[in-house]
């Protein structure tokens, strides 16, 4: 389901354009999407108190076959993540659920299965009883035919941290690995995509990290983007000045400040940005947790990303590492 932010862009972005004498200047053009974004995301929906959704189709199936194979599969908890996985333009699921002993009140490991589907239906995937991924693992999406699924430090932990971020893709009989991203190397990455998202003006992608945290899959849950302030990119220079800085600091690299710590910095080239840029990563935040009416969300990462202004002062955007996404924690300026 689209978040309400984000079909207002759509609509928006939809209604048919109104006769002009010529085009918009690209600068009036990149002020009225980014002034689209900041009312989209500023005004949600207001919550409605509604029964639950039904569950997926797939996901019935699936819980109907898992438990001819493992009767109690969800004992402890299951959680799902569906799409097409062999681009075969039909939707796959993986299940992943947890492990202990008998009698115990939680888990101590977890397993995944997957389900494909052929012709006849959804199957499973027969395995061995051994750990799919050979980790804790946390599944995260299947997004254009690739699995999202985060390495956790421990199953047993009751708020464990993600160390690690991995992507699969299936391949014949079972799934690839893609590659491998260390939670600094995600945050990296997580920058390069809404640095691309400003110079596309993709404001789409934008939105998804302009809240605090991820939004909630509970019907009539509070919306997520509550009590931030969402103008980051609502006027051109800005957006044009938080792409530089990734651009640059992409560029100069990661240095280790210890265990936990990761650092990147910069001085500018030109007059305009003659000051000093940073990238400063916390993977040990003070606050390690964030909980909300219907969940508890793990904190892998605080980030600092700060560049020069004019008038020589410098602008901080704060953001959170949360389920390999980062989210706004806050924005603001300098006193010069």
């Amino acid at each position: 389901m689209l978040s309400a932010a984000l079909a207002s862009l759509l609509a928006a972005c939809t209604l048919p354009a109104a006769p002009a004498a010529s085009d918009p200047a690209p600068q009036a053009t990149a002020d009225a999407t980014a002034v689209a974004v900041a009312e989209a995301v500023a005004s949600p929906a207001q919550p409605v108190v509604e029964a639950p959704a039904p569950a997926h189709p797939l996901q019935i199936a699936a819980e109907a076959l898992m438990r001819k194979d493992t009767p109690q599969f969800d004992r402890y908890y299951a959680d799902y993540a569906i799409g097409d996985l062999d681009r075969d333009g039909r939707d796959d699921i993986a299940v992943e659920y947890g492990i202990g002993e008998e009698g115990a009140m939680r888990h101590v490991a977890n397993h995944v299965r997957m389900l494909m589907a052929r012709e006849g239906g959804l199957q499973l995937v027969p395995d061995d009883g051994e750990n799919l991924f050979g980790y804790c693992a946390a599944l995260r999406g299947v997004v254009d035919g690739v699995l999202r699924v985060d390495e956790l430090e421990a199953c047993m932990v009751p708020f464990p941290k993600a160390i690690a971020h991995h992507r699969y893709e299936w391949s014949g009989q079972g799934l690839r690995q893609l590659d491998e991203e260390s939670p600094e190397q995600r945050i990296l990455s997580q920058l390069a995509e809404i640095e691309t998202a400003l110079r596309e003006q993709r404001d789409e992608v934008l939105i998804r990290h302009l809240r605090e945290h991820p939004l909630s899959i509970r019907p009539g849950a509070a919306p997520a983007v509550q009590g931030i302030d969402r103008s980051l990119f609502v006027d051109a220079p800005r957006r044009e000045a938080f792409a530089t800085a990734v651009e640059r600091l992409r560029k100069a690299g990661l240095q280790s400040l210890g265990s936990d710590e990761w650092q990147a910095k910069v001085r500018g080239r030109d007059a305009s940005s003659s000051g000093e840029y940073r990238l400063q990563i916390d993977l040990s935040p003070d606050q390690g947790l964030i909980e909300t009416d219907d969940a508890s969300y793990v904190v892998d990462a605080e980030v600092m990303l700060e560049w020069p202004q004019r008038d020589g002062s410098h602008y901080h955007a704060n953001f959170r590492l949360i389920e390999g996404e980062l989210y706004l924690l806050d924005h603001n300026s300098d006193e010069v």
